[in-house]
């Protein structure tokens, strides 16, 4: 007489791990989303001599900042609750309409942050950030300039590791796709990489540039598909004081800026 036999197990179908939104870590204001990328491919240039003079206090973050070429920067950030913070700054310069004033509030979620600014000459913008899994955090943006009578919304969605690595992309009604992409390759070198398209204009931009950061020191450098390359130094002296080097190359207009000072304060 034949055994039975039984009949195949039917296989294991594993169901797809549920995404609790509240648990999941809150992301980077919506400003910041290029942020790595910025580091080491946006460092503040300059041209010739200058003293960077900055005093900050602990008490609600006042920071304020003054330079040889006439600038003052001033900023406080102030903790209205757990939840909640007011970011006022100010940018004066010895130029007749060129000084501004802006001010935003945050509200930060457990796994959203969301802003409303309000600056002058009657610009107003709001924006919103959620993070919708461990990895990728999706925000938009939209504001009006007063004065220049404009309008602009944005989307922008981020990806980053747990080994530091940043990739974003944003697009903008005004014709603007910018695509950056940040990796750390140790604890002291990451490079970086970006690229801006306007589909209006036609116009596109693409460079790469690194950042080192030693014991004392942080160098930065880059090159753009304009022809332009830069190196930027920052190197730490003593009591808070650093030497700071700007050099930038415009090879195709046959053009150069250098400049050195030193900072403190930051």
């Amino acid at each position: 007489m034949a055994t039975p036999v039984p009949p195949p197990e039917k296989p294991t179908v594993s169901q797809p791990e549920k995404v609790h939104y509240l648990n999941l870590p809150c992301p980077v204001p919506y400003e910041d989303i290029h942020r790595e990328a910025m580091i080491a491919l946006r460092p503040e240039l300059f041209d010739g001599f200058r003293v960077d003079l900055s005093n900050k206090s602990i008490k609600d973050l006042q920071l304020v900042k003054v330079t040889t070429d006439g600038v003052l920067i001033a900023r406080t950030i102030s903790k209205l609750s757990s939840n909640i913070t007011l970011n006022v700054a100010a940018h004066i310069v010895n130029q007749p309409n060129m000084s501004s004033c802006k001010g935003h509030i945050e509200y930060q979620g457990k796994s959203f942050m969301s802003q409303f600014e309000i600056g002058s000459g009657g610009s107003y913008g709001a924006n919103y950030i959620q993070r919708i899994s461990q990895n990728v955090s999706l925000g938009g943006e939209a504001f009006w300039l007063g004065q220049q009578g404009q309008s602009e919304v944005n989307f922008a969605a981020r990806y980053e590791n747990e080994d530091k690595n940043v990739a974003v992309g944003q697009v903008s009604s005004s014709g603007m796709v910018v695509l950056s992409y940040f990796q750390k390759l140790s604890e002291k070198l990451g490079i970086a990489s970006e690229f801006m398209l306007n589909y209006l204009s036609r116009d596109v931009v693409a460079s790469v540039g690194y950042v080192f950061s030693g014991q004392n020191r942080r160098v930065r450098g880059k090159v753009d598909s304009n022809g332009k390359v830069y190196g930027y130094l920052e190197e730490d002296l003593n009591a808070g004081l650093k030497f700071v080097l700007s050099a930038e190359i415009d090879h195709l207009k046959k053009d150069h800026k250098f400049g050195f000072g030193l900072s403190s304060g930051q």
